[in-house]
């Protein structure tokens, strides 16, 4: 619930920059307001939320797959 905007600015600034943008949430999915996806649609950036489990299976899923893609997870015991 702590996760904003500005906290995950690293990925604004990177090179390459990331087209894909995974947050992993820990044990259960949290959601977010329009605003914290709207702030990364600015760079061009698509962020999806899901569980942590979920996020690194997609992870790897899109890495294989070559895309230019970054996660941001927390553990799932937090």
């Amino acid at each position: 619930h702590e996760i904003k905007p500005h906290t995950l600015d690293l990925f604004k600034v990177v090179k390459p920059k990331p087209s894909y943008l995974i947050v992993g949430t820990g044990k259960y999915k949290v959601e977010f307001n329009n605003d914290f996806f709207d702030y990364f649609k600015e760079y061009k950036i698509k962020v999806e939320v899901m569980p942590t489990y979920e996020a690194v299976i997609q992870f790897n899923v899109c890495n294989e797959d070559e895309l230019n893609v970054a996660a941001a997870l927390i553990p799932n015991n937090l």
